[in-house]
């Protein structure tokens, strides 16, 4: 959007509130539309090492006008998530579960993430644990048959092993859409089935600060 010069409203101090507010769990609920998912775009933008040098997209912003704040400009490895596209097919022509398909579109998601980071994992797998080299094999190439429950339930705190090992420096993490496979799971009637996935999916991502700076979702 700033490349493209297009309208853009200036959010960028809830950047500065939200870090020196120093929780490590931030939960934003707010209703659709309300432009959540744009300002994890403008937070991982801001925070993402990817973003390094790139502190003309805050040019004429708030934050740029606080030092502090873009000195961590394009400092910190950012694990950015979405789960938006986990929704159920009408009329699939699959013949398993409701449940058995968002799981597969979990972990598949999940695997694209991990390959994003693949480079990394050349570079500084060999300071990982030979279990974690396999499980970081088994879900960047999405192996079904290892690629087990428990596999994905551990997956982000693996990937934040890994970042920590390359970068030397605890991710952030940026989870959108959190809730939409837990909708969908309530309306479609096996709730009680995926949200057993999402509690160790979150108890061993959010639950041990040794991982991570903070969490935005």
């Amino acid at each position: 959007m700033i490349n493209d010069n297009t309208f853009y409203v200036d959010i960028t101090k809830f950047i500065e509130e939200w870090w020196k507010d120093k929780v490590r769990v931030s939960l934003i609920t707010r209703p659709r539309r309300f432009g959540k998912t744009l300002m994890m775009s403008t937070v991982k933008c801001f925070f993402s090492n990817q973003y390094e040098g790139r502190k003309d997209l805050f040019n004429d912003m708030y934050i740029s006008t606080v030092p502090e704040m873009m000195a961590l400009q394009g400092t910190f490895p950012v694990i950015a998530l979405s789960f938006s596209e986990c929704k159920n097919l009408e009329d699939s022509e699959i013949k398993i579960s409701e449940f058995v398909q968002m799981v597969q579109k979990m972990k598949e998601l999940m695997s694209q993430k991990f390959f994003e980071f693949k480079d990394i994992f050349e570079e500084s797998g060999h300071k990982l644990s030979e279990n974690d080299q396999r499980m970081f094999t088994i879900i960047s190439g999405n192996v079904r048959k290892e690629y087990t429950d428990a596999v994905f339930g551990n997956s982000i705190q693996l990937l934040c092993r890994l970042l920590i090992a390359h970068y030397g420096k605890q991710p952030i993490i940026i989870l959108d859409e959190y809730d939409t496979p837990l909708q969908e799971s309530y309306a479609h009637g096996y709730w009680q089935d995926l949200v057993g996935l999402m509690r160790t999916l979150f108890n061993t991502s959010f639950k041990t600060p040794d991982y991570y700076t903070w969490t935005h979702k």
